[in-house]
Protein backbone atom coordinates (compact mmCIF):
# COMPACT_ATOMS: atom_id res chain seq x y z
CA UNK A 1 0.00 0.00 0.00
CA UNK A 2 1.59 3.73 -0.92
CA UNK A 3 0.75 6.60 0.98
CA UNK A 4 1.58 10.62 -0.83
CA UNK A 5 2.28 12.81 2.13
CA UNK A 6 3.19 15.71 -0.09
CA UNK A 7 4.34 18.00 2.59
CA UNK A 8 7.29 16.23 3.31
CA UNK A 9 7.61 15.31 -0.04
CA UNK A 10 7.68 11.28 0.67
CA UNK A 11 5.60 8.75 -1.08
CA UNK A 12 5.47 5.75 2.18
CA UNK A 13 4.94 2.18 1.27
CA UNK A 14 3.49 -0.26 4.14
CA UNK A 15 2.79 -3.69 4.40
CA UNK A 16 -1.38 -4.14 4.20
CA UNK A 17 -2.67 -7.76 5.51
CA UNK A 18 -5.90 -8.64 3.15
CA UNK A 19 -7.32 -10.83 5.42
CA UNK A 20 -7.19 -8.56 8.17
CA UNK A 21 -6.68 -4.91 6.86
CA UNK A 22 -4.06 -3.77 9.35
CA UNK A 23 -0.92 -1.81 7.81
CA UNK A 24 2.82 -1.90 9.24
CA UNK A 25 6.42 -1.56 8.08
CA UNK A 26 6.14 1.92 7.50
CA UNK A 27 8.45 3.03 4.97
CA UNK A 28 9.70 5.83 2.33
CA UNK A 29 9.30 4.60 -0.97
CA UNK A 30 10.56 7.65 -2.95
CA UNK A 31 11.32 11.56 -1.97
CA UNK A 32 10.81 13.86 -4.68
CA UNK A 33 14.50 15.68 -4.09
CA UNK A 34 13.47 19.34 -5.98
CA UNK A 35 11.98 21.89 -3.16
CA UNK A 36 9.22 22.72 -6.11
CA UNK A 37 7.42 19.27 -6.36
CA UNK A 38 5.27 17.14 -3.58
CA UNK A 39 3.77 13.43 -4.90
CA UNK A 40 -0.02 13.93 -5.30
CA UNK A 41 -2.05 11.03 -7.14
CA UNK A 42 -0.45 7.87 -7.70
CA UNK A 43 -1.87 4.74 -9.52
CA UNK A 44 -0.40 1.25 -10.05
CA UNK A 45 0.07 -0.36 -13.52
CA UNK A 46 -0.16 -4.26 -14.30
CA UNK A 47 3.38 -4.48 -13.60
CA UNK A 48 3.20 -3.36 -10.05
CA UNK A 49 5.28 0.09 -10.60
CA UNK A 50 3.37 3.25 -9.19
CA UNK A 51 3.01 6.13 -11.55
CA UNK A 52 2.82 9.13 -9.41
CA UNK A 53 1.92 12.77 -10.49
CA UNK A 54 4.64 15.23 -8.83
CA UNK A 55 2.82 18.46 -8.22
CA UNK A 56 4.83 21.63 -9.13
CA UNK A 57 7.10 20.01 -11.71
CA UNK A 58 4.82 19.02 -14.45
CA UNK A 59 5.41 15.32 -14.66
CA UNK A 60 4.01 11.32 -13.87
CA UNK A 61 7.24 9.32 -13.13
CA UNK A 62 6.96 5.65 -13.39
CA UNK A 63 8.51 4.06 -10.31
CA UNK A 64 9.46 0.37 -10.09
CA UNK A 65 9.12 -1.94 -7.18
CA UNK A 66 12.61 -0.78 -5.48
CA UNK A 67 11.11 3.22 -6.24
CA UNK A 68 13.97 4.13 -8.94
CA UNK A 69 12.27 5.88 -11.79
CA UNK A 70 12.13 4.15 -14.82
CA UNK A 71 9.75 6.67 -16.85
CA UNK A 72 8.83 10.39 -17.07
CA UNK A 73 5.86 11.61 -18.78
CA UNK A 74 6.53 15.57 -19.13
CA UNK A 75 3.04 18.11 -19.53
CA UNK A 76 2.98 21.35 -20.32
CA UNK A 77 1.65 22.32 -16.85
CA UNK A 78 3.29 22.28 -13.29
CA UNK A 79 -0.03 21.23 -11.23
CA UNK A 80 -0.61 17.81 -12.61
CA UNK A 81 -2.88 15.96 -9.55
CA UNK A 82 -4.30 12.22 -10.50
CA UNK A 83 -3.00 9.82 -12.81
CA UNK A 84 -5.43 7.17 -13.75
CA UNK A 85 -5.26 4.23 -16.06
CA UNK A 86 -7.47 3.85 -19.26
CA UNK A 87 -6.78 0.82 -21.66
CA UNK A 88 -3.03 1.23 -22.36
CA UNK A 89 -3.31 4.92 -21.77
CA UNK A 90 -2.29 6.89 -18.44
CA UNK A 91 -4.71 10.48 -17.67
CA UNK A 92 -4.03 12.84 -16.24
CA UNK A 93 -5.67 15.47 -14.12
CA UNK A 94 -4.43 19.21 -13.11
CA UNK A 95 -5.25 21.97 -11.16
CA UNK A 96 -4.86 26.08 -11.00
CA UNK A 97 -1.54 27.27 -11.28
CA UNK A 98 -0.61 28.59 -8.04
CA UNK A 99 2.12 31.05 -8.87
CA UNK A 100 1.12 32.32 -11.94
CA UNK A 101 3.17 35.24 -11.97
CA UNK A 102 6.55 33.05 -11.75
CA UNK A 103 5.27 30.74 -14.03
CA UNK A 104 2.81 31.97 -16.63
CA UNK A 105 3.47 29.18 -19.37
CA UNK A 106 1.61 26.77 -16.92
CA UNK A 107 -1.70 28.68 -16.75
CA UNK A 108 -2.36 27.75 -20.53
CA UNK A 109 -3.25 24.54 -19.50
CA UNK A 110 -4.03 25.01 -15.78
CA UNK A 111 -6.96 22.31 -14.93
CA UNK A 112 -6.89 20.22 -18.07
CA UNK A 113 -6.71 16.37 -18.10
CA UNK A 114 -4.02 14.84 -20.57
CA UNK A 115 -3.97 11.60 -22.14
CA UNK A 116 -0.61 9.93 -22.66
CA UNK A 117 -0.10 6.15 -24.53
CA UNK A 118 2.10 4.59 -22.92
CA UNK A 119 1.86 1.13 -23.43
CA UNK A 120 1.11 -0.27 -20.17
CA UNK A 121 -2.47 -0.88 -18.57
CA UNK A 122 -3.80 -0.35 -15.09
CA UNK A 123 -3.95 -2.64 -12.55
CA UNK A 124 -7.23 -4.43 -13.40
CA UNK A 125 -8.53 -6.08 -9.93
CA UNK A 126 -8.72 -4.47 -6.26
CA UNK A 127 -9.44 -6.98 -3.43
CA UNK A 128 -10.96 -5.52 -0.53
CA UNK A 129 -12.70 -6.66 2.98
CA UNK A 130 -16.14 -6.11 3.39
CA UNK A 131 -17.33 -5.62 7.22
CA UNK A 132 -18.42 -8.88 8.20
CA UNK A 133 -17.67 -10.23 4.95
CA UNK A 134 -14.61 -11.97 3.14
CA UNK A 135 -12.44 -10.42 0.90
CA UNK A 136 -13.64 -8.69 -2.58
CA UNK A 137 -12.79 -8.09 -5.78
CA UNK A 138 -13.54 -5.12 -7.96
CA UNK A 139 -12.68 -4.62 -11.66
CA UNK A 140 -11.46 -1.09 -12.52
CA UNK A 141 -11.30 0.35 -15.86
Amino acid sequence: MFISDSPTRNIYAFDYDINTGSISNKRVFFHVEDPDGQPDGQALDEFGYLWSAIFGLGKVVRLSPAGEVVATVTLPTRCVTCPVFVDDCVYVTSAEEEEPERFPDSLRYQGAVFRCKVGVRGFDVRSFKMEGGEAQSASLG
